[in-house]
């Protein structure tokens, strides 16, 4: 099973708050993963509560059809930003898809690229699994 020490916490600046939970892979990951970022990110706005939920979807999604194991859902908050780690133990590569129009799915990836504000993928090595993190920000971008 994933475990909150397999997330890579601490890595954000300044850390106000970080909060770790154990998901079983389960047909209602992704719901429970939604639901907990959810009450964790209470208060935060609505804009950034929404993406982590979405986001959070798509990756638990990706954990219960590919990587069939628990994970480990880890919010760390600073001041201006909140990162999200997904951590499981399968063995599979991470890798954003191009699906045609007539593909049902493979679409989670390119959604994670778009709405953060950064990405990225940190295999744990000797095939112990793997995380996939996003950052947001927690302040609208002013151009």
């Amino acid at each position: 099973m994933a475990d909150c020490g397999g997330a890579w916490s601490g890595t954000l600046r300044i850390l106000l708050h970080s909060q770790c939970h154990l998901i079983r892979n389960t047909p209602a990951a992704p719901a429970a993963a939604r639901r907990y970022v959810r009450e964790a990110l209470a208060g935060q706005p609505d804009r950034v509560v929404d993406t982590a939920s979405l986001i959070v979807s798509e990756l638990s999604t990706n954990c219960v059809r590919h990587a069939h194991t628990d994970l480990a859902v880890t919010i760390e908050q600073t001041e201006n930003q909140i990162r999200v780690d997904i951590a499981d133990t399968g063995t599979g590569v991470v890798t954003p898809r191009n699906p045609g129009p007539a593909e049902f799915s493979g679409r989670g990836l390119r959604i994670v690229d778009q709405l953060s504000d950064a990405w990225g993928v940190r295999e744990f090595g000797n095939g112990d699994g793997k995380s996939v993190w996003f950052e947001l920000s927690l302040h609208e971008k002013r151009f």
